[in-house]
């Protein structure tokens, strides 16, 4: 059933079904690493394919690790890491650290709210933390404890939502991260407690989950507070939620791209784990992509907080809510075209005029419930003919703009290799696709930028063209 959306998704683009193991990219919803058809693909001298997993993500994925992945980021760049994700405290590993907190800044505020919150390492369940660590330990068990975020609470709708922010990583080395406009916005059942003069309110009010825990939630399009913004961007929730945080005197916009940098400063911090795990299994950077869910909280001023990151998000439809299947149908769809691009055959590497590339087809291969293997035969879109941003003369061709920064460093005189030609050739395809199919580039970051250089003093010469490249081709 988790990859029914995914077949749905390749019928759309007229992939062939057949049977066997004869495949190109193969799609799973967990890690296929001991599939044994990827196996044969991993030999030397084997045709080109791609997996819908990287290795290598659980410090982003596994929550107790990204709690300490982001703060040992945060203690290296406070300025792009600081407070992306809450005070976070791992049950039984860092017990003294929480007694310490609680004993600092108390299980509530000065109000009587609570100031901290259990959930689960591994899903669902969270609790108001009322006693210090052994407590929590003895009537939870094994768990996290995070500082309650205090909510953003839009006007005429005092429930606490969260954004789902879908990423997809087209390639690894070099690394090319894309955000789809399109976002999850998920709203709490009931309206977030309020405060009352009774004595232990806060108890009772945080005693029923639905008003702070986003678990079962009301589908965005049913909401009457949203109806106007939805309608004016055409029942799109993420367009929606930005318009009705400006219309509360937020900027939506600003809240996206803060939530974009996240997502991106986190993949690019990641990169050397991932390339490890691709090395240990002998697979390159561009055998592998990923699609992620980035989910936010907003806090009361506007700003995100990273609360999990996703791998294989549910992509099945919302009960109730056929413009949310809508949503992930396109999703799937866009992800699959812009990924096959790089099975279109690349034009000639070489100064001469470059004809427009004949489409081939790529294999699509979705393991059934059985444990076997569905092959799906998809139909590219061609490679553009013209790279923009390089001029060949000669029998050299270079990159127009001249990327001699301290980062960047690339020489006027240069002459792409036949290899670098095809790489940005690609990019090339994959950015047409993507802008067609609702995405924007958010790595490589625009030259200039503060997270470039800090992020990334030395980054390979694979990333530097690209990074150049999306400069001279803007």
């Amino acid at each position: 059933m988790a990859l029914k959306p995914v077949a749905q998704a390749a019928r759309k683009l007229k992939l062939a079904t057949t049977d066997g193991e004869d495949w190109t990219v193969l799609w799973s919803h967990k890690p296929p690493w001991d599939i044994d058809s990827l196996a044969k693909r991993r030999v030397a001298g084997a045709g080109p394919y791609l997996v819908n997993h990287l290795p290598g993500t659980t410090r982003l994925v596994s929550k107790v690790d990204l709690v300490q992945f982001s703060a040992g980021l945060a203690a290296r760049l406070p300025r792009i890491f600081g407070a992306i994700t809450p005070e976070t405290y791992a049950l039984p590993e860092q017990a003294r650290l929480l007694d310490a907190a609680i004993a600092r800044r108390g299980l509530s505020d000065a109000y009587g709210w609570p100031n901290w919150l259990a959930k689960s390492k591994q899903h669902r369940g969270i609790h108001v933390v009322s006693g210090n660590a052994s407590h929590t330990m003895s009537e939870l068990g094994e768990t996290l404890v995070q500082e309650r975020v205090r909510p953003l609470l839009l006007p005429g709708l005092p429930r606490v939502f969260d954004v789902g922010l879908y990423v997809l990583v087209s390639s690894v080395r070099p690394l090319h991260v894309w955000a789809f406009n399109r976002s999850l916005v998920r709203v709490c059942l009931s309206s977030y407690p309020r405060e009352t003069r009774k004595k232990g309110w806060a108890r009772a009010a945080f005693a029923e989950s639905r008003r702070y825990v986003i678990k079962e939630y009301t589908p965005f399009w049913r909401l009457r507070a949203f109806a106007p913004h939805l309608k004016r961007c055409a029942g799109e929730a993420g367009c929606a939620m930005r318009a009705a945080l400006d219309e509360a005197g937020y900027d939506g916009g600003a809240l996206w791209r803060r939530m974009e940098r996240i997502a991106a400063s986190l993949l690019v911090a990641l990169r050397p784990s991932v390339e490890a795990a691709l090395a240990r299994r002998r697979m390159r950077g561009a055998s592998a992509f990923e699609l992620f869910r980035f989910d936010f909280l907003v806090d009361e001023d506007a700003q995100p907080v990273l609360t999990e990151v996703n791998l294989s998000p549910n992509l099945a439809t919302a009960p109730g809510a056929p413009e949310d299947g809508a949503v992930k149908e396109t999703l799937l769809v866009e992800t699959l075209r812009l990924v096959t691009q790089r099975f279109a055959p690349a034009p000639t590497a070489t100064p001469a005029a470059t004809p427009t590339a004949t489409p081939a087809a790529a294999p699509l291969a979705v393991p059934t419930g059985d444990g076997s293997l569905k092959s799906l035969s998809s139909v590219p879109g061609s490679v553009p003919a013209d790279l923009r941003g390089v001029t060949c003369g000669g029998s050299c061709c270079r990159l127009q703009a001249a990327c001699n920064s301290s980062w960047a460093r690339l020489t006027r005189s240069h002459c792409l290799s036949r290899a670098e030609l095809q790489m940005l050739h690609l990019a090339a395809a994959e950015q047409r696709v993507a802008v067609a199919g609702g995405m924007q580039r958010i790595w490589p970051a625009r030259l200039g930028t503060g997270n470039v250089r800090t992020l990334w003093p030395v980054p390979p010469r694979e990333d530097r063209l690209l990074a150049c490249w999306t400069r001279a081709a803007s």
